[in-house]
């Protein structure tokens, strides 16, 4: 009765704002745009330990990082949130690694200075 699946939407922030967590359960995934969008309205993230994602959530600062398509890591990474005390100091790192990381400018600059190389 407490999660609710839904089906495409074009306006993901409209979703992201009314969630408590973010959970991801894909089998490949670049850097993960939408966790960067989780990111940015302050959402913990559960999400599984391939392609970029650990780049994205380091675990247990973020989010949770779990095994990819283990039902049982998920539930209990679901569990660790029913705390709203953990939930919001999860958030709140959340926030600050989008914005040290992923800031536009900052990402700008490294691309930048990538080609340099």
């Amino acid at each position: 009765k407490n999660i609710i699946f839904i089906k495409h939407q074009n306006k993901v922030g409209e979703v992201i704002k009314l969630i408590d967590i973010f959970c991801m359960n894909s089998k490949f995934e670049g850097l993960g745009l939408i966790m960067l969008e989780a990111m940015y309205f302050s959402k913990p993230i559960i999400a599984p330990s391939i392609s970029a994602i650990p780049e994205v959530v380091k675990n247990e600062i973020n989010g949770l990082i779990v095994r990819s398509d283990d039902v049982y890591a998920y539930s209990n990474a679901m569990l660790k949130f029913i705390s709203e005390d953990y939930r919001r100091q999860i958030s709140v790192n959340s926030k600050y690694i989008l914005n040290k990381n992923f800031n536009f400018n900052i990402m700008i600059e490294k691309t930048i200075n990538l080609y340099k190389k």
